[in-house]
């Protein structure tokens, strides 16, 4: 499965509306203390197209891999950074998969990151 936009969408925990991702990234571009008051530290659901996974530890963080996405919303690359405790969470994961994870948003900081993420549905690249 190959998606036209790497980030398709997300639900807010208890809401079933689903929102473009590239309209929560517009949110936070637009007013990030709105977006924040909205999103930040919310569980959300979102789909992705797997860019990279780092199977180390991210940066200074020490307890966290990492996989990341990216977006071009109004000609502006923007990343989705995906943290996950577990190296085993990440292991299975390649470039070009789909997958649907839920974790909490921490916001927008040229980044849109969310951690503590669990895998809930991956669609591996063909």
């Amino acid at each position: 499965m190959r998606l036209s936009n790497p980030c398709v969408a997300l639900a807010v925990e208890g809401n079933e509306e689903i929102l473009p991702l590239d309209g929560l990234i517009a949110e936070f571009d637009k007013n990030e203390a709105r977006a924040d008051l909205a999103y930040l530290n919310k569980t959300l659901t979102v789909t992705v197209q797997v860019k990279g996974v780092s199977r180390v530890k991210a940066g200074k963080d020490e307890n966290k891999y990492y996989v990341y996405s990216s977006v071009v919303i109004s000609a502006h690359l923007r990343s989705i950074k995906l943290l996950f405790t577990d190296p085993k969470d990440v292991a299975p994961l390649n470039k070009d998969d789909v997958v649907t994870i839920r974790g909490k948003c921490l916001g927008f900081s040229g980044d849109l990151i969310f951690d503590e993420c669990v895998i809930l549905k991956q669609n591996k690249a063909k």
